[in-house]
């Protein structure tokens, strides 16, 4: 069978969350996946960003040692240059090496305060890192939580798409199906008029 678009209440979600600037599903399956599981995704951002610290700190361990070597070295030829300062050649080679001691030095200091950070304040830094990826998982979770009859809805529809889905491909499912009017219709029973219908499923079949 083929199909065509996803499910309305999925559209209407993703909807609301794109007026949010907030990230879209997919598909029904990981809107069902992210409804049900209520603290998985915090936890997942959690763990991925405690193993790239952790990988961050590892890395300083073995960059602080290799960049206070080379300004050792640096240090050390400075010294030899000055000692040589008369001529221009060994003036333009200090004032090089000086600045590369300073660039250094500062990375130094900077790699040194992330060091101590993260080996003395590890939970506040994955917090830290984390924030923001957490906060936007909430606020999807708050907007489900405000459009609900519309997540068990896309859910619902899905299950029917899902029976269906076992048709041939003589067979087309049209999901989400919008109608507008060119005249209004009235609707005797509710006493109103309407210009626009929104149909879940539309099903064709060959002649």
């Amino acid at each position: 069978m083929k199909i065509i678009d996803n499910v309305g209440s999925l559209n209407y979600i993703n909807q609301r969350l794109g007026r949010r600037f907030l990230p879209q599903f997919e598909d029904v399956e990981s809107l069902e996946d992210f409804w049900k599981d209520e603290f998985g995704q915090e936890n997942k951002i959690l763990r991925r960003h405690r193993y790239l610290l952790e990988f961050e700190l590892s890395e300083l361990k073995i960059r602080l040692p290799q960049n206070e070597l080379e300004r050792n070295s640096l240090n050390i030829l400075k010294e030899r240059s000055s000692s040589k300062i008369g001529t221009i050649k060994f003036l333009f080679l200090k004032i090089k090496l000086s600045w590369k001691i300073y660039r250094l030095d500062r990375k130094i200091l900077r790699d040194k305060n992330r060091k101590n950070e993260l080996e003395n304040s590890f939970d506040r830094a994955l917090a830290k890192s984390s924030k923001m990826e957490i906060s936007s998982v909430k606020d999807v979770r708050r907007v489900l939580n405000e459009n609900r009859t519309f997540v068990l809805g896309a859910i619902g529809e899905q299950k029917l798409v899902e029976a269906l889905n076992s048709l041939s491909d003589e067979f087309t499912l049209i999901n989400d199906v919008n109608l507008e009017f060119q005249k209004s219709l009235y609707r005797r029973k509710y006493k109103d008029y309407i210009k626009t219908v929104q149909i879940d499923h539309v099903l064709v079949a060959p002649s």
